[in-house]
């Protein structure tokens, strides 16, 4: 059964990524077509360990914040909810 929600879900993202390359080749609103496939990987990822899955994509979080430029406690503010200070976000 695990195996079968696996699939399930891998194949869904193929199709997703799928799309997204047919119908947004240039990517969207700050997202290029690779990031916007990192991510939907990152999505699947997340579906998957919802589940009691396994992650299968080596897929960071889709804007990785520097840690050089945040500490841990306004980094878990900012992940916590990233509409309070999106100045705050630096991608590496």
């Amino acid at each position: 059964m695990k195996d079968e929600a696996t699939q399930m879900i891998l194949q869904g993202t193929q199709l997703e990524i799928e799309y997204a390359r047919d119908t947004m080749p240039r990517g969207v609103l700050g997202m290029n077509a690779a990031m916007m496939e990192d991510y939907l990987k990152f999505i699947a990822n997340r579906r998957l360990t919802q589940i009691g899955l396994k992650e299968e994509y080596p897929a960071p979080p889709p804007l990785p914040l520097d840690e050089r430029d945040h500490g841990p406690e306004e980094r878990e503010k900012l992940l916590r909810n990233p509409r309070d200070r999106v100045s705050d976000w630096r991608v590496r």
